[in-house]
């Protein structure tokens, strides 16, 4: 008989009766922990071309705009968002368009007396516009074609769509066609396409109308969306990768409080922003009457920011989500907001009121309330940054950036892996499985400098694991529970930098000390 391979599990060596040889197929017993990404910045709001409420990854705004659209002078706009938040060093962002519902396709209606034997025109094009030319090429990725009306409509909505020309020439083979879609940088073609009878037509190009974006009926709260199958708005990011989200230009306080959930929830850290040209008195107000407290959300303060839009050649007032999600995003987990150089802010609208850079008295109602703010000038010089580096949370031990990022990152990364354990016996060498796997984790993200302070120079581990029979008694583990208590120390921010200097010409100097760390 010839040797047998099994999967591990499958063979049940106690049963085996027969001599030969089997092979088992042992996967390796500690599972290897991937680390969740952090650098995708999700975005929910409007756009004029583009696939409706379905996420879609992007890593660049030439690419935004070869799926979404030009960036559009306008509130909620998705692609001002993806350029500010560029500029900030973001290089990974989730999509999500949404619209209000009232949003149409372009059409373009070939006329009959156009080309010749427009019935064989009308089944040829149908074809390899909606099914492919086998061999040659896929469907297109920019129209459709009725065959019943003879009309071209744009694949997606939105008055992008205005902008596609289709041409129809002669083909490269005689008596055959060609149809070309053009919409900015994509292009597409369609070759020696045959008509049957008749003759090829002569070139032709046809614009197309009606396209809209089914932007007029979109608000703030509109962009929540909802959790339904398929989720919409804000809740079609769940299932993404996005480590940071923004609703774009959302202001609408009513908001606030879902929104931090939704970012508990999934491990989102949500960017909210007050109203534009807001006041101190107001958002504090604003965000008690919200019941905002939470680790969930980062409220930024609505004083709008201005930015030159190279997209458009203009100066324009824009949220400050943009550049604080952008930021985020291009920093470690263990990173905070506080003090990092924002790019491409040429003012402020306090700073264009007269009112001057905010007082220590101001900023201490904001911080205290936990509210960041974008100022100039910054700790560290005259460059706009985030004031604070701190979520909305009251909790001193919980309120920093690098809190709730580390938190989620952690946590993504053990829930997208150890879920391979589940199933197996619950087994001192299982048990230990758990354990090397959490240790392995937590290893590389020390190694990468990422949790740990200063006193663990001294060769104290910044983490522990506990998985063994201490903590999983048999009247847990007999009820199927096993368990793992892990215990992570995350770096302290330097917020608050305190330099002790002593001089005067009586001040003795100790010879034998050393200015060095």
């Amino acid at each position: 008989m010839a040797s047998q391979l099994y999967q591990s599990t499958a063979l049940n060596q106690a049963a085996l009766v027969v001599p030969d040889l089997y092979v088992d197929i042992v996967p390796p017993a500690v599972a290897a922990i991937n680390a969740a990404s952090t650098d995708t910045l999700g975005l929910v709001g409007a756009a004029s071309w583009g696939p409706v409420e379905v996420p879609t990854v992007v890593g660049s705004l030439s690419e935004y705009v070869n799926n979404f659209g030009p960036v559009i002078a306008r509130l909620y706009d998705i692609g001002t968002h993806v350029s500010i938040a560029q500029l900030q060093g973001a290089t990974s962002f989730v999509i999500v368009r949404h619209t209000d519902g009232t949003d149409t396709a372009a059409t373009s209606v070939v006329a009959s007396d156009d080309l010749t034997a427009a019935s064989d025109f009308y089944a040829a094009v149908a074809i390899a516009i909606n099914s492919g030319i086998p061999n040659v090429s896929g469907k297109s990725n920019l129209v459709s074609f009725d065959v019943t009306s003879g009309t071209f409509a744009t694949l997606y909505t939105g008055i992008y769509g205005d902008s596609l020309v289709t041409t129809i020439s002669k083909g490269s083979k005689a008596g055959t066609f060609r149809v070309t879609n053009q919409l900015g940088s994509l292009s597409e073609s369609f070759d020696n396409i045959a008509i049957g009878a008749g003759t090829a037509p002569t070139s032709t190009a046809f614009a197309y109308t009606g396209g809209t974006d089914g932007y007029t009926g979109i608000t703030g709260a509109s962009l929540m969306g909802e959790d339904v199958s398929p989720p919409t708005g804000m809740y079609a990011l769940q299932t993404t990768d996005a480590s940071v989200g923004i609703l774009v230009d959302c202001s609408d306080s009513d908001t606030w409080s879902e929104q931090s959930a939704f970012g508990l929830e999934f491990g989102i850290y949500m960017i909210l922003c007050s109203p534009s040209g807001d006041t101190v008195a107001n958002v504090l107000t604003s965000k008690a009457t919200a019941g905002l407290d939470s680790y969930g959300a980062k409220l930024m303060f609505g004083d709008w920011l201005s930015w030159y839009d190279t997209n458009n050649g203009i100066t324009r007032l824009v949220s400050p989500q943009a550049f604080a999600g952008g930021e985020l995003v291009a920093l470690t987990p263990n990173n905070s907001s506080l003090n990092k150089s924002l790019t491409g802010i040429v003012g402020s609208q306090r700073s264009a009121s007269g009112q001057g850079s905010y007082t220590k008295a101001d900023l201490t109602q904001l911080i205290s309330a936990g509210i960041d703010v974008i100022a100039n000038p910054s700790p560290g010089g005259k460059y706009w940054s985030c004031r604070s580096g701190h979520n909305s949370s009251s909790d001193s031990t919980r309120y920093g950036d690098n809190y709730v990022r580390m938190t989620n990152f952690i946590a993504e990364s053990i829930a997208g892996s150890m879920g391979i354990y589940v199933g197996l016996p619950i087994s001192v060498t299982l048990l230990q499985n758990i354990t090397a796997s959490l240790v392995d984790l937590l290893s590389t993200i020390q190694s990468l400098g990422y949790i740990g302070s200063p006193n663990n120079g001294t060769g104290a581990l910044p983490y522990s694991v506990i998985c063994n029979l201490s903590n999983n008694p048999q009247a847990r583990t007999g009820k199927g529970f096993a368990t793992a208590d892990v215990a992570v120390q995350l770096q302290g921010i330097n917020e608050k930098f305190v330099v002790n200097l002593q001089d005067g010409a009586t001040v003795t100097i100790a010879t034998t000390g050393s200015t060095d760390s």
